[in-house]
């Protein structure tokens, strides 16, 4: 999720360099349409004067000047036009980019989560599992254990009223004994 909130950062980085140029260059279009317009003013100043001078001795020709100059005019306003909405194409298109990557990058941070999310659940299913197993198997050894000493109890109190019995036999007796705890304890 780290790597695709540096790659959005990085993106959105870069398409804010893009828009700073773009940006640049709409300004630098829009000072070239200054410029032509100051030349375009000087031209026509110039011309208007040529004009006053030329009308007094050419009527026509003042027409066709003035013609020229209105042409000249509108094919470089259309330039400007042409220019500006090029500029407002492009800030669009990266707003519509961004809005996409975002809308990606939050897609992909969701399913990252609900991967991390269901993996860590697993895995606490797995954990309960083998703890509740451990503990089955625990309970079970106590038994085993409790039962052999049970078992221990019921041998050693047996073994023990056998001897008291036995005890008024003398040497015999105390040889059928020994004889006794030796089997016992070899068949344990």
């Amino acid at each position: 999720a780290r790597a695709l909130v540096e790659q959005e950062q990085q993106e959105r980085s870069a398409g804010e360099a893009e828009l700073a140029a773009a940006i640049q260059q709409a300004r630098a279009l829009v000072e070239q349409e200054a410029q032509a317009r100051e030349r375009a003013d000087i031209t026509l100043s110039r011309s208007m004067a040529a004009a006053r001078e030329s009308m007094e001795d050419q009527d026509g020709v003042s027409g066709k000047l003035r013609g020229e100059l209105t042409d000249a005019m509108q094919a470089d306003m259309a330039g400007i036009r042409d220019g500006i909405a090029k500029v407002v194409e492009a800030v669009q298109q990266e707003r519509r980019s961004r809005s996409e990557a975002d809308n990606q990058l939050r897609e992909d941070c969701r399913e990252a989560l609900e991967k991390e999310i269901k993996a860590r659940q697993e895995q606490d299913s797995q954990l309960r599992e083998e703890m509740e197993s451990e503990s089955t198997l625990r309970q079970e050894v106590v038994e085993v254990i409790q039962q052999a000493i049970e078992e221990l109890r019921t041998g050693l109190e047996t073994h023990t009223h056998d001897f008291d019995g036995e005890g008024d036999e003398g040497e015999e007796g105390g040889e059928h004994w020994q004889d006794e705890a030796a089997h016992s304890s070899s068949g344990k």
